[in-house]
Protein backbone atom coordinates (compact mmCIF):
# COMPACT_ATOMS: atom_id res chain seq x y z
CA UNK A 1 0.00 0.00 0.00
CA UNK A 2 1.48 3.31 -1.06
CA UNK A 3 0.30 6.47 0.59
CA UNK A 4 1.82 9.48 2.20
CA UNK A 5 0.60 11.62 5.06
CA UNK A 6 1.88 15.11 5.68
CA UNK A 7 0.79 17.28 8.57
CA UNK A 8 1.13 21.00 7.99
CA UNK A 9 -0.11 22.65 11.12
CA UNK A 10 -3.81 21.83 10.93
CA UNK A 11 -3.83 20.31 7.49
CA UNK A 12 -3.76 16.70 6.34
CA UNK A 13 -2.72 15.89 2.77
CA UNK A 14 -3.36 12.42 1.37
CA UNK A 15 -1.34 11.74 -1.76
CA UNK A 16 -2.19 8.64 -3.72
CA UNK A 17 -0.95 6.98 -6.88
CA UNK A 18 -4.02 6.82 -9.11
CA UNK A 19 -2.16 4.83 -11.74
CA UNK A 20 -2.18 1.87 -9.36
CA UNK A 21 -5.08 -0.49 -10.21
CA UNK A 22 -5.84 -0.84 -6.47
CA UNK A 23 -5.99 2.93 -5.91
CA UNK A 24 -9.71 3.02 -5.01
CA UNK A 25 -9.35 0.19 -2.48
CA UNK A 26 -6.25 1.82 -1.02
CA UNK A 27 -8.18 5.07 -0.56
CA UNK A 28 -10.87 3.24 1.44
CA UNK A 29 -8.25 1.61 3.67
CA UNK A 30 -6.42 4.89 4.25
CA UNK A 31 -9.64 6.73 5.17
CA UNK A 32 -10.63 3.94 7.56
CA UNK A 33 -7.18 4.01 9.15
CA UNK A 34 -7.33 7.78 9.58
CA UNK A 35 -10.72 7.50 11.32
CA UNK A 36 -9.33 4.78 13.62
CA UNK A 37 -6.45 7.09 14.60
CA UNK A 38 -9.11 9.36 16.15
CA UNK A 39 -7.68 12.48 14.58
CA UNK A 40 -9.51 15.72 15.24
CA UNK A 41 -12.66 15.86 13.09
CA UNK A 42 -11.60 19.21 11.60
CA UNK A 43 -8.38 17.63 10.34
CA UNK A 44 -10.30 14.94 8.48
CA UNK A 45 -12.92 17.37 7.19
CA UNK A 46 -10.26 19.70 5.77
CA UNK A 47 -8.10 16.95 4.31
CA UNK A 48 -6.80 17.57 0.81
CA UNK A 49 -6.66 14.51 -1.40
CA UNK A 50 -4.08 14.58 -4.17
CA UNK A 51 -4.30 12.13 -7.06
CA UNK A 52 -0.79 11.86 -8.46
CA UNK A 53 0.48 10.20 -11.64
CA UNK A 54 -2.51 11.33 -13.68
CA UNK A 55 -0.20 11.43 -16.71
CA UNK A 56 -0.26 7.62 -16.64
CA UNK A 57 -4.07 7.39 -16.90
CA UNK A 58 -5.98 6.91 -20.13
CA UNK A 59 -8.23 9.79 -21.15
CA UNK A 60 -11.42 8.04 -19.97
CA UNK A 61 -10.03 7.41 -16.48
CA UNK A 62 -8.70 10.95 -16.25
CA UNK A 63 -12.06 12.41 -17.30
CA UNK A 64 -13.78 10.25 -14.67
CA UNK A 65 -11.35 11.44 -12.00
CA UNK A 66 -11.87 15.09 -12.92
CA UNK A 67 -15.65 14.68 -13.03
CA UNK A 68 -15.60 13.24 -9.51
CA UNK A 69 -13.94 16.46 -8.32
CA UNK A 70 -12.98 15.03 -4.92
CA UNK A 71 -9.23 15.23 -5.41
CA UNK A 72 -6.60 17.40 -7.00
CA UNK A 73 -5.47 15.68 -10.17
CA UNK A 74 -1.73 16.24 -10.56
CA UNK A 75 1.29 14.85 -12.28
CA UNK A 76 4.42 15.71 -10.38
CA UNK A 77 6.51 14.34 -13.23
CA UNK A 78 4.81 16.54 -15.88
CA UNK A 79 3.98 19.45 -13.54
CA UNK A 80 0.22 19.33 -14.18
CA UNK A 81 -2.06 20.73 -11.48
CA UNK A 82 0.70 21.72 -9.07
CA UNK A 83 0.00 25.45 -9.05
CA UNK A 84 -3.68 24.88 -8.25
CA UNK A 85 -2.70 22.43 -5.52
CA UNK A 86 -0.23 24.89 -4.04
CA UNK A 87 -2.92 27.59 -3.89
CA UNK A 88 -5.39 25.21 -2.25
CA UNK A 89 -2.82 24.18 0.36
CA UNK A 90 -2.02 27.81 1.13
CA UNK A 91 -5.72 28.76 1.34
CA UNK A 92 -6.47 25.78 3.59
CA UNK A 93 -3.59 26.54 5.95
CA UNK A 94 -4.59 30.19 6.17
CA UNK A 95 -8.20 29.26 6.81
CA UNK A 96 -7.60 26.58 9.42
CA UNK A 97 -5.03 28.65 11.31
CA UNK A 98 -6.99 31.89 11.24
CA UNK A 99 -4.37 33.72 9.18
CA UNK A 100 -4.85 36.34 6.49
CA UNK A 101 -2.59 37.71 3.78
CA UNK A 102 -2.11 41.43 3.44
CA UNK A 103 -0.38 43.61 0.87
CA UNK A 104 0.89 46.69 2.69
CA UNK A 105 2.58 49.90 1.62
CA UNK A 106 4.84 51.15 4.41
CA UNK A 107 7.59 53.78 4.77
CA UNK A 108 11.11 52.56 3.98
CA UNK A 109 12.33 54.28 7.14
CA UNK A 110 10.51 53.63 10.36
CA UNK A 111 9.59 50.82 12.72
CA UNK A 112 6.90 49.26 10.47
CA UNK A 113 8.99 46.56 8.81
CA UNK A 114 10.74 45.52 12.02
CA UNK A 115 7.34 45.20 13.71
CA UNK A 116 6.04 43.05 10.85
CA UNK A 117 9.08 40.74 11.00
CA UNK A 118 8.48 40.32 14.72
CA UNK A 119 4.68 39.89 14.67
CA UNK A 120 3.92 38.34 11.26
CA UNK A 121 5.43 36.30 8.46
CA UNK A 122 6.89 38.60 5.84
CA UNK A 123 6.66 36.85 2.48
CA UNK A 124 8.17 39.55 0.28
CA UNK A 125 9.28 43.15 0.18
CA UNK A 126 9.98 45.38 -2.76
CA UNK A 127 10.49 49.06 -3.35
CA UNK A 128 7.49 50.93 -4.64
CA UNK A 129 8.61 52.19 -8.05
CA UNK A 130 6.10 55.03 -7.94
CA UNK A 131 7.28 56.19 -4.50
CA UNK A 132 10.87 55.40 -3.47
CA UNK A 133 10.02 56.33 0.12
CA UNK A 134 7.67 53.32 0.38
CA UNK A 135 7.98 49.55 0.48
CA UNK A 136 5.38 47.08 -0.77
CA UNK A 137 5.22 44.22 1.73
CA UNK A 138 3.29 40.94 1.52
CA UNK A 139 2.63 39.43 4.95
CA UNK A 140 0.72 36.59 6.56
CA UNK A 141 -0.73 37.44 9.94
CA UNK A 142 -3.67 36.92 12.24
CA UNK A 143 -6.59 39.34 12.23
CA UNK A 144 -5.54 40.35 15.75
CA UNK A 145 -2.00 41.15 14.59
CA UNK A 146 -3.37 43.17 11.70
CA UNK A 147 -5.59 45.15 14.08
CA UNK A 148 -2.59 45.81 16.35
CA UNK A 149 -0.57 46.93 13.32
CA UNK A 150 -3.30 49.37 12.28
CA UNK A 151 -3.73 50.60 15.83
CA UNK A 152 -0.03 51.25 16.19
CA UNK A 153 0.75 52.73 12.78
CA UNK A 154 -2.55 54.15 11.50
CA UNK A 155 -4.13 53.58 8.12
CA UNK A 156 -5.11 55.44 5.02
CA UNK A 157 -6.23 54.09 1.66
CA UNK A 158 -4.21 54.92 -1.42
CA UNK A 159 -6.63 55.79 -4.18
CA UNK A 160 -6.75 53.44 -7.17
CA UNK A 161 -4.49 50.80 -5.60
CA UNK A 162 -6.50 49.64 -2.60
CA UNK A 163 -3.20 48.90 -0.87
CA UNK A 164 -3.28 49.94 2.80
CA UNK A 165 -0.62 52.53 3.47
CA UNK A 166 0.76 53.40 6.87
CA UNK A 167 2.65 56.61 7.46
Amino acid sequence: MIFQLNFLQDLLIHIRDVSNPDSAAQKIIVLRTLRELQLPPSLLENMIEVCNKTDLLDSRSLDELKRDGQCFAVSVKKGFGLLELRHQIQDSILSTTGRITKHLKIPTNGPHLAWLYKEATVESTQCDESDPEKLLVDVVMTEASYSRFLSRFGRKKIQNTGVPSCD
